[in-house]
């Protein structure tokens, strides 16, 4: 592959991958303007999260089996194209179970056949001796993307009619956007035998007893203990925005702006200053400890500040903050399996039953935070920080056992040269 296809190619698959979730989470950014637009409460809501998560979670392990058997091209191809036809039949605002279909589907265009086809992609556009440069350039287009997109569905909601007109409009835009680039990259990326050799050494198949032998392994479990906790972060933060609006007074527009900082820009920045700081501790667990540690503090400031108006900038700046600390945990969470020696031929199914753990608050935590919110009013989202800011000190205790696991396994590896010299 030519250098100058391989960057488009690099360029398009991050286009994808930077914009593909966007709506499946609009709620994460837009909460309040949904609310409007489709009608729905608090708990149902919640509930089109809760059907994407669990078909989510069964879907990850045969998502990396079905990239296998077929060409990424093919997989990424119908992933955007059927995730663009989706989200047009969401623009059309239908009633709750239409959307609770529609988010399932969701998951079938979002996980199953495009997320190991999407990480394919990106192996293909590079040799073994440039995955490190096409995973962090591919990570930043991602963040740039979001934040450009993001900010552009903003204005298109700042110049609807009302809240419907404008969430409907933004869902066509970005359902021609997904078709446009899903037949785009069709022509630009390259056939499987076109593909660099990137990889270093065959990959395990998925196998039940691959599995169990992973399963034994306590890295494991203490990884996916603590990506588990930086998730419930991720998505409990998302609850800012509303929080902003409905306690201190702040316009839906501005708090989606707040949002939009908060996920996208804050993420160019803190993700690689996270990776530069966990090479200089020469332990990404030691940086986990930390980040748990100031994420407890700055989390339990939403439980004490009180619901002023005149407070917006101080809960704004909280915000923030918290997010810094999240974006950053994010960035160097999954470096852990290379610091405990979890061995790389174990890694794709290593990884799978992380992520099954891991992102499983899907299944019920959306659900569980729009019937406080029901129920409680805004006093419901103290419960809801509170419970973030209990899974923030889990974190930190999951992060100490992971540099206890990685120590050992450091020193098991050296006694093993030793007896070898």
């Amino acid at each position: 592959m030519s250098g100058f296809r391989k960057w488009l190619t690099l360029f398009f698959i991050s286009l994808g991958g930077g914009t593909i979730y966007i709506v499946p989470y609009f709620k994460f950014t837009y909460y309040d303007q949904l609310l409007v637009a489709t009608g729905l409460n608090n708990y149902q809501l919640g509930m089109l999260m809760v059907v994407m998560g669990i078909l989510n979670m069964i879907f990850y392990i045969p998502g990396g089996i079905i990239a296998d058997k077929f060409s990424a091209r093919s997989l990424f191809t119908v992933s955007m194209i059927g995730t663009g036809l989706l989200t047009v039949w969401y623009g059309t605002l239908p009633g709750y179970h239409t959307l609770l279909l529609i988010h399932g589907l969701y998951a079938f265009t979002t996980v199953l056949t495009f997320w190991s086809a999407f990480l394919k992609g990106i192996r293909t556009c590079g040799t073994k001796e440039e995955q490190g440069r096409m995973y962090g350039i591919s990570d930043m287009i991602r963040a740039v993307v979001g934040t450009v997109m993001s900010f552009i569905i903003l204005a298109v909601l700042g110049k609807a009619a009302s809240d419907t007109v404008g969430i409907a409009n933004a869902l066509y835009l970005m359902g021609i956007i997904y078709i446009g680039i899903g037949v785009a990259t069709f022509f630009i990326m390259p056939k499987g035998n076109e593909a660099a050799e990137t990889d270093e050494e065959p990959q395990a198949k998925f196998s039940f007893k691959i599995s169990l032998k992973v399963l034994k392994m306590p890295a494991v479990w203490f990884i996916a203990i603590n990506v588990f906790c930086w998730y419930i972060a991720y998505t409990t933060i998302t609850y800012a925005v509303p929080y902003l609006t409905a306690g201190f007074d702040m316009s839906a527009s501005m708090a989606s702006t707040v949002g939009i900082v908060r996920q996208y820009v804050i993420t160019i920045f803190m993700a690689p200053l996270a990776g530069l700081l966990a090479d200089k501790m020469k332990s990404p667990a030691k940086l986990l400890i930390y980040c748990g540690v100031i994420g407890t503090i700055l989390t339990a400031l939403f439980l004490v500040v009180p619901t002023q108006a005149t407070l917006v900038l101080l809960m704004v700046v909280i915000t923030l903050s918290v997010g810094a600390i999240i974006s950053a945990a994010r960035g160097v969470y999954f470096a852990t399996m290379a610091e405990t020696r979890i061995p790389l031929f174990v890694t794709g199914v290593a990884t799978g039953i992380i992520s099954i753990i891991s992102y499983s608050p899907d299944l019920f935590v959306q659900a569980m935070y729009g019937k406080w919110l029901d129920n409680y009013g805004v006093a419901g989202y103290k419960y809801i920080f509170l419970f973030m800011t209990v899974f923030m000190v889990v974190s930190a205790i999951s992060a100490y056992l992971i540099r206890k696991t990685a120590i050992k396994a450091q020193s098991k590896a050296s006694n093993k040269v030793a007896n070898i010299a």
